[in-house]
């Protein structure tokens, strides 16, 4: 899979793009001690299901 260029492309792109601001979001909310279920009631949804109940489905 990762022979593909486009797939190659897009996982560098993720890399340098988008899982530096996942880790400043996680950052921070780690120093708010805030819980994800907190962070999601204030943004007004709900807290996506722990990682063990997606890797039963």
């Amino acid at each position: 899979m990762m022979r593909d260029p486009a797939v190659s492309a897009e996982y560098e792109r993720i890399e340098h793009e988008e899982m530096p601001m996942l880790d400043t979001i996680l950052k921070a909310r780690a120093e708010a001690g805030l819980t994800r279920a907190q962070v999601a009631e204030r943004m007004g949804t709900k807290a996506p299901a722990p990682w063990h109940d997606w890797k039963m489905r």
